[in-house]
């Protein structure tokens, strides 16, 4: 988990309290340490009230890590496929999310049924297929 101080903080109160031995509360990474993050990780979860796009999903993704996210991160409705390329939940909706992780951590193959559908799905966001997207728009328009 990446957060600001004060979030940072929480969770590892949160941690404490709970005694959870398995979660690690890393704080500000920078772009070169991020892709060793996550090739360590098993998932990521965005529990955001609000994200105006969340490039951490493109990344993850892009690193072939199944995400979790909330419905309030835009990303998710380009990039997220509800339960063949990740899952997105209302916030607030902890049984589902808890739900959803023990799936994952339960099931390996439906864990490798994401990954496989990830790895397709995250090629249509080349940086190619940006250019002809911007073409096409471009010279439809005129």
């Amino acid at each position: 988990m990446v957060g600001d101080g004060h979030q940072i903080n929480f969770c590892n109160q949160f941690i404490k309290n709970n005694k959870l031995f398995n979660i690690k509360v890393a704080g500000f990474k920078n772009q070169r340490e991020l892709k060793n993050i996550y090739n360590k990780a098993f998932l990521l979860v965005v529990p955001s009230k609000y994200e105006t796009w969340g490039l951490v999903i493109n990344e993850a993704m892009a690193s072939d890590l199944p995400v979790i996210c909330s419905k309030n991160c835009s990303s998710s409705k380009d990039l997220i496929i509800h339960d063949k390329t990740g899952y997105i939940y209302d916030i607030g909706d902890i049984k589902f999310l808890q739900e959803t992780i023990i799936k994952l951590a339960d099931s390996k193959k439906k864990y490798l049924d994401i990954v496989k559908s990830i790895r397709k799905h995250i090629k249509i966001f080349s940086f190619l297929c940006t250019v002809k997207s911007l073409n096409k728009i471009i010279y439809e328009k005129i």
